[in-house]
């Protein structure tokens, strides 16, 4: 009979598999939707129903609760009226045409809508429970298999997202991501931003410890209990490769380029909720815009060199003080 630790890690990799599923689905109907007006109309009110139904249930919640005995919005209540507009916001044509004033994406593109619901909804989500119920968030040790699990997920997602396969071919999809071969040179410069990655969380940690010493506690707590198992140079090895080449892909590789260096860093920062709502999620997304920066001026890969030496490192000095990596 399999243990709680192993029925826990194989619930991790379905719900891996599951999000790459859904996301190789809704890629494909999004990008076969530019050029089809059935599948563009069937998408569009499909997701507009989504929105009208998470915002009735919202409000109805919400009614309920404020006359009954409760007399209070209740957490549930306003994360779906939240979901429902991060949804149905980028459905409407004005408001995309407002956001893509300040975000590099298309505001005629169906992909481009659709990524845009799906990516705010996702920030929306685990933005609002964390920031709300962060106290009954259940932390558990990471295993090496669900973070290889993890990263490889990431880097399907990325790839399937973009139009891999049905939209680009393997070599087009590479570039669209920013991966290329990086110069010696670029190499050394992204050695460098990882010091500068450090110097900004080292002052988060330091100004969370002052300002917000008993969350400090806890996040440290948290980072302890999940890098149990990767106390080791391999373990810190395989953290670090599978953060940096899952989060470096996705993000600065396939988000950054259509969403921008701000919102992607907003979502970066705001799925990093094992640190809590502190100074310290403030220097993450500081590292965020450091990276995708980066990314800007040289390529992803050179982004992913920095963030993999960066949480091996951090990896390993958390093993002997209590803490861990991006």
């Amino acid at each position: 009979m399999a243990g709680p630790g192993k029925v826990g890690c194989l619930a991790t990799i379905l719900s891996f598999v599951v999000l790459v599923v859904l996301t190789v689905f809704i890629s494909w109907w999004a990008h076969k939707a530019e050029k089809n007006q059935a599948l563009r109309t069937i998408l569009f009110v499909l997701t507009v129903a989504i929105s009208v139904i998470l915002l009735l249930i919202g409000i109805t919640s919400t009614v309920i609760n404020l006359t009954g005995s409760r007399g209070s919005i209740s957490l549930t209540s306003g994360l779906l009226i939240a979901l429902s507009a991060a949804i149905g916001l980028p459905l409407i044509s004005p408001v995309r045409l407002l956001l893509a004033r300040v975000m590099p994406f298309d505001p005629h593109s169906t992909a481009d809508m659709i990524g845009l619901s799906v990516l705010l909804a996702t920030a929306v989500f685990v933005g609002g429970t964390s920031l709300f119920a962060s106290n009954d968030i259940e932390i558990s040790s990471v295993s090496v298999l669900e973070l290889v699990s993890q990263g490889v997920a990431l880097v399907l997602i990325a790839f399937f997202g973009i139009g891999f396969l049905f939209e680009r071919d393997f070599r087009g999809s590479l570039k669209r991501l920013g991966i290329q071969a990086i110069e010696p040179r670029d190499v050394w410069i992204a050695l460098g931003v990882v010091i500068i990655l450090f110097a900004v969380t080292i002052l988060g940690g330091v100004l969370t410890k002052v300002l917000q010493p008993g969350l400090e506690d806890q996040i440290q707590n948290n980072l302890g209990t999940m890098t149990q198992n990767l106390s080791s140079f391999s373990g810190a090895l395989m953290l670090g490769i599978s953060a940096g080449l899952g989060e470096e892909i996705l993000f600065r590789g396939a988000i950054q380029p259509r969403y921008g260096l701000v919102f992607t860093s907003i979502v970066f920062a705001l799925l990093h909720v094992q640190y809590g709502f502190s100074f310290t999620i403030l220097s993450i997304f500081a590292v965020s815009l450091i990276l995708g920066y980066l990314r800007q001026r040289i390529n992803t890969s050179a982004s992913i060199i920095s963030h993999i030496v960066y949480d091996v490192i951090a990896v390993l000095l958390s093993v002997a003080g209590g803490g861990g990596g991006s």
